[in-house]
């Protein structure tokens, strides 16, 4: 749904969608989710003229696309126990920021951390980097940088136009009554650059966050031990940042508690891949490679909570050290020890980089859209093994923009997919050419 939203306001072609969850399985609860409205309000919001009719049972809804105008927005992404989190919005928030008629500075209210979407720190490590290394936005810090509208200075403007950059205010928590809050500035686009990304390189250097949330401090410890245990064994340069939120910094004394760690890899050629694990993982992570879904839904994955599994060797210390642990989220079984946090965090990492590719697996949809989008000229871009969502991708490129993918294994050296495509060469028709 979020792919063709984007699609139908970057193309101008209305947007129908009917039969949302009317089968047998959804007879009970049918129609949009509460994520899924706001996210059509957030559509609204930060475009004119946009038009969005749901019918009396939520089971189809009609778009009429506008024009996105950017600027500056506040936004709450739902109810954190119910809605999904922070990242399910910023995907597709980012690629329509990029044509919009000025700079976005949008603040998002919500879940930063859960075990479904990717989390915040993903964007921030992963996301924006890879935009930079495609020539959008700048390394500029917007902090100091006052808009005041439009009589700034053309200094500010011209610093603010070219800032691409994440600023995490607060972090909370999937599953409490508050959540956190993030603020997101992408600068626009007269047309996106021609991507040639055929050299995936090799690994240098594993950058991380271990985060932890209204629990106590050695948790984040612990992540990093285990996330070392496995990584050292390959490469020395491993650094892992530790970040404990307390209850003034992390949602306040009702929100939920949690704790997890996003690690990212730099290549010898400048791209980065990034996985990520939290405290209630599920197996549904296996086919993204992190804590967190791509563009594209997988709507037949299905969420399995597993647990840590460790064994008390170390007596009474170790089983209370898991006793405390299981009760993060209420003791439901689901809570994985900070040791295997970590391990499976960095054993999700080798995995994408056995991958292959020059984005990981929860990237691969963003990749195509942005080569669909772009100018008129061969874009060419290494890719690992194919996931669902990136196939579905596709698909809806082809039926909105026409435009077809030319896939060429190359199985003589590595397992990856040389992609190729004709952008449909769309333009930001608000921004004047330079």
């Amino acid at each position: 749904m979020r792919l063709r939203v984007c699609l139908s306001l970057l193309t101008g072609r209305p947007l129908r969608v009917e039969g949302i969850r009317t089968g047998a399985a959804d007879r009970l609860n049918p129609g949009l989710r509460e994520h899924e409205v706001s996210f059509l309000r957030l559509v609204e919001k930060v475009s004119n003229g946009t038009l969005v009719e749901i019918n009396e049972t939520g089971t189809a809804f009609r778009l009429r696309p506008g024009v996105v105008v950017g600027g500056k927005h506040i936004h709450d992404c739902g109810d954190v126990r119910s809605s999904r989190s922070i990242g399910w919005f910023l995907e597709p928030l980012i690629l329509l920021a990029l044509f919009a008629k000025r700079p976005m500075s949008i603040t998002l209210r919500g879940a930063t951390n859960d075990c479904l979407d990717p989390a915040v720190d993903m964007f921030r490590q992963t996301t924006l980097p890879l935009l930079r290394k495609l020539g959008v936005g700048s390394t500029t810090s917007f902090a100091g940088v006052s808009i005041v509208g439009a009589d700034a200075g053309a200094e500010s403007n011209s610093v603010y136009d070219e800032t691409l950059e994440l600023r995490l205010i607060k972090r909370g928590y999937a599953g409490g009554a508050e959540g956190g809050e993030m603020e997101l500035r992408v600068p626009v686009v007269k047309q996106l650059p021609v991507i040639r990304l055929v050299d995936e390189g090799l690994v240098k250097r594993v950058r991380g966050v271990a985060y932890a949330i209204n629990v106590t401090p050695q948790f984040s410890n612990r992540m990093v031990d285990g996330c070392r245990g496995v990584l050292n064994n390959l490469l020395p340069d491993v650094f892992i940042f530790t970040d404990h939120n307390n209850r003034a910094d992390g949602g306040g004394r009702s929100a939920s508690r949690g704790y997890g760690i996003v690690l990212n890899a730099e290549t010898t050629s400048g791209c980065s891949i990034s996985a990520g694990c939290d405290s209630r993982y599920s197996s549904a992570n296996r086919a993204t490679g992190a804590s967190g879904g791509p563009m594209v839904d997988d709507d037949d994955g299905e969420d399995l909570k597993t647990g840590g599994g460790a064994g008390d060797e170390d007596g009474d210390g170790a089983r209370q050290a898991r006793d405390s642990t299981a009760s993060v989220q209420g003791g439901d079984g689901g809570v994985a020890l900070p040791e295997d946090v970590g391990q499976r965090a960095a054993r999700l990492l080798l995995e994408e980089v056995n991958r292959g590719g020059a984005v990981d697996s929860s990237h691969q949809a963003l990749m195509v859209a942005l080569a669909a989008c772009g100018p008129a000229e061969l874009h060419r871009f290494r890719l690992g093994p194919l996931s669902p969502s990136c196939i579905r991708a596709l698909r809806e490129i082809r039926r909105f923009l026409n435009v077809t993918f030319l896939l060429q294994p190359e199985t003589e050296h590595t397992n990856t997919i040389i992609a190729s495509c004709i952008g449909a060469g769309l333009s930001n028709v608000s921004k004047a050419s330079r």
